[in-house]
């Protein structure tokens, strides 16, 4: 545009010169507004590479938290299961004794009817 303006025959100087004055001042305020949105994307690119940086860190530590809690809880399914087997053991070796006393219990009464119809005899 400036080229066009200097070249023109018609146009006075001092027209020119104010011409000159505002094509540089938009030049200049058209490079500082260039300067000022290549900054802000650049802080814009930091912003996002922190966010992505932290949901990567969050999601790292929401994964490790899961597999801790799922090996809590297959351990205490097994301790669950053992707990179960002993219990069962336990109730069998109770009825075992229940059922020794049970026959020993009967042994007794059986042998006092007998003693005792032996003196009802006699």
């Amino acid at each position: 545009i400036l080229s066009l303006i200097n070249s023109s025959p018609n146009i006075l100087n001092d027209t020119k010169t104010q011409i000159g004055i505002i094509c540089e001042n938009i030049k200049t305020d058209y490079s500082s507004m260039m300067e000022r949105l290549n900054g802000q994307i650049f802080e814009t690119k930091q912003t996002l590479n922190q966010f992505e940086d932290d949901v990567q860190s969050r999601e790292q530590r929401l994964r490790q938290e899961l597999e801790n809690k799922q090996r809590v809880l297959l351990h205490m399914d097994g301790v669950i299961e053992q707990q179960k087997r002993e219990q069962q053991q336990t109730q069998n070796q109770h009825q075992q004794e229940i059922n020794k006393l049970k026959i020993e219990y009967q042994e007794k009464l059986d042998k006092n009817k007998l003693l005792s119809s032996s003196y009802s005899s006699s």
